[in-house]
C-alpha cells in the first residue's frame, strides 16, 4: 500500500499564546494535486514550514512521501524528493540566478533534469539568469524561484502562493508546468488565498 504523500495527525505550532495552527490532520495521497485555501494569516505557510521540517510542531506529527519529518535523516530523504516553491524567495540578491540554481541543485541532491524544459517554458532569458538576482524584476525572480523548485523532477511539489508577481502568461506557463508534473505522477500541492487560481 502507497502511504499517503502528505500526512498530519493532530498537528499544532504555537508561538507563545498565540496558536498558529491547532489540531490540524490532512492527508494528501500520492499523485492527487490539492488545493490549499485560506486567507492571509490563516496559517497556510506555517503548516507547509512544518510539512517540510523547517518548523517543528508543538504537537502531533507530520509524516512526508512516508517519512517521520521528527527524524532528522529521513527528514533530508523526503525533502531530497520533494519540490518547494514559497512565495518569496529569499534568495542572495548578489548571486545570479544560474549559480543560485546550480547551487540549489547541489543541496537538494538530485540533478537539475528539467532546468533547460522549465527555462523554456519559463521564457527565462539567458541574460537573466546571468545577472544579480537583486536586478532582476519581483517576476523574474519568481520564474528562478518555480525553475528551482521542478527542475530536479521532484515526486511531491509543494506551491505557497507561487503566482506571486507572475503575468498573466507566466502563470498559465506554470499551470502548464504542474499539469506536466501531475502528468508523471508528482503529487501537487497548492497554497492560495485565490480561489480562481486553485
Amino acid at each position: 500500500m502507497i502511504p499517503p504523500a502528505i500526512s498530519l495527525t493532530l498537528v499544532s505550532k504555537r508561538y507563545g499564546t498565540l496558536d498558529a495552527v491547532t489540531d490540524l490532520n490532512l492527508a494528501v495521497a500520492a499523485a492527487e494535486v490539492m488545493g490549499f485555501l485560506g486567507p492571509n494569516g490563516a496559517g497556510k505557510t506555517t503548516t507547509i514550514r512544518l510539512l517540510l521540517g523547517f518548523l517543528r510542531p508543538s504537537a502531533g506529527s507530520v509524516r512526508l512521501l512516508g517519512h517521520d519529518m521528527a527524524d532528522a535523516a529521513a527528514s533530508l530523504h523526503a525533502r531530497s524528493r520533494a519540490g518547494y516553491v514559497p512565495d518569496v524567495a529569499g534568495l542572495d540578491p548578489a548571486a545570479t540566478g544560474l549559480w543560485l540554481l546550480d547551487e540549489l541543485a547541489r543541496l537538494q541532491g538530485r540533478p537539475p533534469v528539467d532546468r533547460q524544459q522549465l527555462i523554456d517554458v519559463l521564457e527565462l532569458r539567458p541574460q537573466d539568469l546571468q545577472r544579480p538576482m537583486g536586478r532582476l524584476s519581483r517576476g523574474t525572480r519568481q520564474k528562478i524561484n518555480i525553475v528551482q523548485g521542478l527542475q530536479h523532477r521532484p515526486d511531491l511539489v509543494i506551491l505557497d502562493e507561487p503566482t506571486e508577481g507572475l503575468d498573466p502568461l507566466a502563470k498559465r506557463a506554470l499551470f502548464d508546468l504542474l499539469r506536466m508534473a501531475h502528468g508523471r505522477g508528482a503529487t501537487i500541492f497548492f497554497s492560495s488565498h485565490v480561489l480562481a487560481e486553485v
